[in-house]
């Protein structure tokens, strides 16, 4: 029985060309639509075929140079082409080997990672909702800058607060109108998360009115999304036990977004 015959490819096709004639052959002789004798015993051989042809060791068998003078007896042409087609497929096979046992350590790797990612992730979740520490501090400075913007425009204008203890962004109208030249200059009050210490609102009273600001662009922040990404990412990485190829690819996920948060948080 030559499987390559019955399901009509080539020694040389790739596996997806052997799913693609296996599935047409088997549409083609199903009984639903196939009703004679033959087809029976025809599904039976395209089964068996198919089950040789996606094993990697029965399909070997298939490419030894015994085979291949029953198949191309009297003709040292063909057998010499039909050796060379075995050795580059077993060495295309050997590569493959290696690559998925090297992405295999890989991802097991990266996923025993994920496990304190995941716990990183659920405390900085944690912190997002524990009751804010509040610091009573004078400002020394307050000054306005643009951000990096594209290489033909200019970065939005931001203004910054500078106290003992924090370097924050703030909104134009409270840098504006705070009172930097005055000698009893007025604390802010900033608030900060339980854990991480991270700045989350500002608060203050001068020139008449009460100031309260959020500070952007923190991991905090309500339109931050970083810190559920990489709740969710871990979570994925971390339920998902089958290696796949997706599987490999996301295990890097993580990884890459707990680089960014660290860097958010400096």
């Amino acid at each position: 029985m030559d499987p390559y015959q019955i399901l009509g490819i080539s020694p040389n096709a790739t596996d997806d060309e052997i799913k693609k004639a296996y599935r047409r052959l088997v549409k083609q002789y199903h009984p639903d639509k196939n009703s004679s004798e033959e087809a029976s015993g025809r599904v039976q051989l395209i089964n068996a075929a198919y089950e040789i042809l996606t094993d990697p060791l029965k399909r070997a068998h298939y490419h030894q140079p015994a085979y291949a003078d029953v198949i191309e007896e009297g003709d040292p042409i063909e057998a010499y082409k039909r050796e060379f087609k075995r050795k580059r497929w077993e060495k295309e096979q050997a590569a493959k080997a290696r690559t998925l046992s090297r992405q295999k350590i890989t991802y097991k790797v990266l996923r025993t990672l994920t496990f304190p990612i995941l716990l990183f992730a659920l405390l900085i979740l944690v912190d997002g909702f524990l009751p804010f520490v509040p610091h009573e501090e004078i400002p020394i400075a307050g000054w306005q800058e643009r951000e990096r913007g594209g290489k033909y425009s200019k970065g939005a204008l931001v203004s910054y607060l500078q106290t003992p203890g924090f370097y924050i962004p703030v909104p134009h109208q409270f840098h504006l109108n705070y009172p930097y030249d005055d000698d009893l200059r007025p604390p802010v009050t900033i608030y900060t998360s339980a854990i991480f210490d991270v700045p989350r609102h500002v608060y203050s009273t001068f020139g008449g009115y009460h100031w309260r600001a959020e500070i952007p662009n923190t991991i905090h922040s309500h339109i931050f999304p970083m810190k559920w990404m990489l709740l969710l990412s871990s979570l994925l990485v971390v339920a998902r036990k089958r290696f796949s190829h997706l599987d490999y690819v996301s295990c890097f996920l993580p990884a890459l977004l707990l680089a960014g948060v660290i860097v958010i948080m400096m």
